[in-house]
């Protein structure tokens, strides 16, 4: 895949665009060709044009391979304000990779952008599914956590996340508090 390699995703050039064109042509079963197509065009600003390379990549995949195809479309729509399409796609990321905590924080910020009272609920709930999984950096997400029950009003709850997640991690999150 020759050609696919001289294009990169921040190069908003008319050659940028043949490259990845081309690219796709040539492996046209190849669900990366049309990826990065689409990454390429939603860092253009061509959002739309993104959205149907993503979908066409994700019709491509052979199987759950990477977070990054659901992901990608998800923030296009985010970018085009259609809000409930973007949260269909981080949902389905999540039906793929459970395990991801990155794929739930992709949806927590969409919910807490949205910020009624019904999703800002469900982001607190994601994020304490978030706090269960393994290997996760827990400071982080507990400080996150915070930052929600501070939006729904419940100050005190925020407070003792944040001393909690100082007590655990006070090195790592000493540079975002102070």
């Amino acid at each position: 895949m020759l050609n696919f390699k001289k294009g990169s995703i921040f190069d908003r050039s008319e050659k940028a665009q043949e490259d990845f064109r081309e690219a796709a042509r040539l492996e046209p079963d190849n669900a990366y060709a049309y990826y990065n197509w689409a990454c390429m065009l939603k860092y253009a600003g061509q959002y739309e044009e993104a959205v149907e390379m993503f979908e066409k990549a994700i019709s491509l995949r052979t199987e759950k391979e990477s977070t990054v195809f659901f992901r990608g479309l998800g923030e296009c729509y985010e970018r085009m304000n259609q809000l409930d399409r973007a949260a269909a796609a981080y949902e389905k990321n999540i039906a793929e990779f459970p395990e991801s905590a990155a794929v739930r924080w992709d949806y927590v910020k969409l919910l807490e952008k949205i910020g009624t009272p019904e999703l800002l609920e469900r982001a607190r709930q994601i994020l304490e599914e978030i706090l269960k999984l393994k290997g996760v950096r827990k400071a982080y997400y507990q400080s996150k956590l915070a930052g929600i029950y501070e939006q729904m009003g419940e100050y005190q709850t925020a407070i003792e996340l944040c001393e909690r997640a100082m007590r655990e991690e006070a090195e790592y999150l000493r540079p975002y508090i102070t």
